[in-house]
């Protein structure tokens, strides 16, 4: 009896056929397979039974199919992708397969490589879609680009119908956020809708709503993992940031109460004025927890244009000391080379489609206000292959003017969404963005020259 393994995706495209485990990083891309894939369900079948389809999608003779089918289902169970149960034996291998198999070059085990990245590139997918459930919040935080008062909610009719034209283009990823995604009163409606299209989710979320039953919900659900907001192992800095007394508290419970469940957690913390010495402790907590930190030294203005919460930025002084302090802890890569003024100035329009909790089709991180269309009136096909999409995709570093000359820009995030919200244009930057790129510049670029 043979089946896809747990939380495995399946997707064919063209000649092109991938099996993906986000889970455990398994992935196998095969050309010319999916008469041998497609017979393969998330529910048991017999071997015989497979071997039959196989052969009828290839007009041959089951016995001239057998041999093939074997070898390649026992590479599949290698890597964890499948599961074989052979005379009362399950046969699930530890193992992973990553990268590409059976195609023309060797892949890449270079630093940031996905091959379900390339995959989706390679045939216009869209591999993430973020879906703000609603803009409203439990929060408040500082911080925040969403601007203060909002209370929009998508209805869930209008999410599934993205879910699903997404699913139809083959796409595999849906981030479900906010706001604060778990007040949506049809949470657990879209996740368990998620689940039905095989579509691999994740949910945003500060988790002060998330109780012993709906801790429940998610284990059943399976999630790829939670991503959490945690500011600070420092009660009183984590609520002077969220401005929601207990905020800490509350999170904090859930985030073990997570771990102790087994659903998978990760920790998001922006560096702020209010939180700068927090990484060390925030790490450690992390490392004790088998989860992901993942700081971020940058924090994007409000989606109205506003920049107040830009105030709550480190200043150059700050992000001097803690970026040479913490060195290793933040998860960008910093090379210090020179792009050329001919590339893509960022993969905007590339991986990801986004959809605010109006209904709004935008392009990028917070960049609602810049409209692509609307989930009423238009599909999730008809956004991403728009002349707005397809525009945002030709942009070069040129396009940038003196930035792509600059001698700070290979540590710059030249940065479409960043620069439309703090100004209001594509092109134009906030003094914020130099700032940051100064001092990133100064302590990585040392790091370079001693490696040269």
């Amino acid at each position: 009896m043979i089946c896809i393994a747990p939380n495995t995706f399946h997707r064919n495209a063209d000649c092109e056929s991938l099996l993906w485990q986000p889970r455990t990083g398994g992935c196998v891309i095969l050309k010319d397979a999916e008469a041998f894939l497609a017979p393969l369900r998330h529910e048991r079948r017999p071997f015989d039974d497979i071997v039959a389809d196989i052969a009828v999608a290839l007009d041959a003779k089951p016995e001239d199919v057998c041999a093939d089918a074997e070898t390649l289902f026992e590479e599949l169970v290698a890597g964890g992708l499948i599961e074989w149960r052979k005379e009362g034996t399950l046969t699930c291998g530890e193992s992973l397969i990553k990268g590409r198999i059976d195609t023309d070059d060797e892949g890449s085990e270079e630093y940031g490589y996905s091959p379900t990245d390339d995959f989706c590139e390679r045939h216009g997918i869209p591999a993430d879609f973020h879906i703000d459930l609603t803009d409203a919040c439990t929060e408040r935080c500082v911080h925040c680009y969403v601007p203060k008062g909002q209370k929009d909610f998508l209805p869930v009719e209008l999410v599934e119908k993205a879910l699903e034209e997404f699913r139809a283009m083959n796409g595999l990823t849906v981030h479900l956020t906010g706001g604060e995604a778990m007040m949506h009163p049809d949470f657990e409606r879209i996740c368990r809708k998620c689940v039905e299209l095989n579509i691999n989710f994740l949910v945003f979320s500060n988790m002060t709503l998330c109780d012993d039953k709906r801790i429940a919900f998610l284990k059943e659900v399976e999630p790829q993992f939670i991503n959490v907001s945690l500011y600070s192992m420092k009660p009183e800095e984590h609520d002077v940031i969220t401005q929601l007394p207990g905020s800490w508290q509350r999170t904090m419970d859930a985030i073990l109460k997570c771990c102790e469940a087994g659903v998978a957690c990760r920790i998001a913390t922006p560096l702020l004025k209010e939180n700068q010495d927090a990484l060390p402790a925030l790490q450690r907590f992390a490392d004790e927890h088998h989860m992901h930190l993942v700081p971020a030294a940058d924090i994007i203005a409000q989606a109205d244009h506003g920049c107040g919460n830009l105030a709550h930025a480190c200043s150059v002084d700050e992000l001097r000391r803690v970026m040479t302090r913490d060195h290793g802890l933040f998860h960008k890569f910093y090379e210090g080379k020179m792009p050329s003024c001919d590339a893509k100035v960022c993969d905007i329009g590339e991986a990801r489609l986004y959809l605010n909790a109006k209904g709004n089709y935008y392009p990028c991180d917070s960049m609602h206000e810049y409209v692509l269309g609307n989930v009423r009136e238009n599909t999730v096909e008809e956004i991403w292959k728009g002349e707005k999409l397809n525009y945002l995709r030709g942009l070069k570093n040129r396009d940038f003017g003196a930035c792509a000359s600059c001698e700070k820009r290979p540590w710059c995030k030249v940065c479409p969404a960043a620069n439309f919200n703090a100004t209001g244009d594509l092109f134009k930057h906030h003094p914020s963005t130099c700032e940051l790129a100064g001092v990133i510049r100064e302590v990585y670029g040392k790091a370079v020259m001693r490696d040269a």
